[in-house]
C-alpha cells in the first residue's frame, strides 16, 4: 500500500466513527435518499511541493475532499454539525499519528440542488503533509 493510500486508509477509518451518517470512499453513484447523511471521501490531487537530494526525499501535498451530503428543508444546517466533527476528528490529532507531518484545513463550499427534498453538499478540503522517498511512494520518512 502505498503511503497516500495508507493516508486515505487512516482518514476514512476515522470518517467511518461519525454517528448517524454512512461512510463511502471515491462513490460516483447517486446517494438514495434513504441512506440518510452520507460523507465521501476523495483525492483531489497531489503536488509535490519541495525535493532534496540526500537522501532523496520528496515532501507532497494531498489534497482531499470531504462531502457532507445532506437532505431536509436547510441541509446546510444539518451539515453543520457533522463538518464540526469531521473537522475535529481530523485536527485532534493533525499527524494521523505520525503517519504525515501535518493535516491543514483549507476550505468548504456549500452547493444545493433540488431534489424530493432539498438536497445539499458541503465539500471540506484538507491538504495532508507527508514526505516519501523520491524513489518509493510506499515508504514515509
Amino acid at each position: 500500500m502505498s503511503a497516500r493510500e495508507t493516508l486515505m486508509a487512516a482518514i476514512g477509518a476515522l470518517l467511518a466513527t461519525v454517528p448517524d451518517a454512512v461512510f463511502f470512499r471515491s462513490r460516483e453513484a447517486a446517494f438514495a435518499r434513504s441512506e440518510g447523511t452520507a460523507i465521501l471521501l476523495q483525492p483531489e490531487e497531489e503536488q509535490v511541493i519541495k525535493q532534496t537530494q540526500n537522501p532523496p526525499l520528496v515532501v507532497r501535498r494531498l489534497t482531499i475532499i470531504i462531502a457532507v451530503l445532506t437532505r431536509g428543508d436547510v441541509p446546510d444546517q444539518i451539515a453543520d454539525s457533522y463538518i464540526g466533527q469531521i473537522t475535529a476528528l481530523l485536527v485532534s490529532d493533525p499527524t494521523l499519528g505520525g503517519k504525515c507531518a501535518q493535516i491543514i484545513e483549507q476550505s468548504t463550499r456549500w452547493s444545493f440542488n433540488e431534489a424530493d427534498l432539498t438536497a445539499g453538499m458541503a465539500e471540506i478540503r484538507f491538504n495532508i503533509i507527508y514526505q516519501t522517498l523520491a524513489s518509493n511512494l510506499l515508504t514515509t520518512q
